[in-house]
């Protein structure tokens, strides 16, 4: 249970932030190419996002003892989906500072 409860604070960080990277960065067609990496670098974490709350909707619906039992088959599977999440949106950095960096440069 513990897991899922870190794993959602997780997932609504990179919400937060992948939505600060949406206003700050994708209006602006200056800078097209690094806005459209940005983009699919966004899209796939929000995919993985939606991918773990799916399966932590799944996990929660069970019962304790199916809960209990599932944690105990599949340990790593919430940590899985978030440290896929971390890769992404780490990604996602790199990304939105390309972006900013040709912003600067255009600029």
């Amino acid at each position: 249970m513990g897991a899922l409860l870190v794993g959602v604070d997780t997932m609504t960080n990179f919400i937060n932030r992948c939505k600060i990277y949406e206003i700050l960065y994708l209006n602006d067609s200056q800078a097209e190419q690094a806005c459209l990496n940005l983009e699919l670098a966004l899209l796939e974490l929000y995919t993985a996002i939606l991918q773990f709350l799916a399966a932590a909707s799944i996990l929660y619906d069970n019962s304790a003892g199916v809960r209990a039992l599932r944690a105990f088959l599949e340990p790593n599977k919430l940590t899985d989906f978030v440290e896929k999440c971390e890769v992404l949106q780490a990604r996602a950095d790199v990304e939105a500072n390309n972006c900013d960096h040709t912003h600067s440069r255009v600029a």
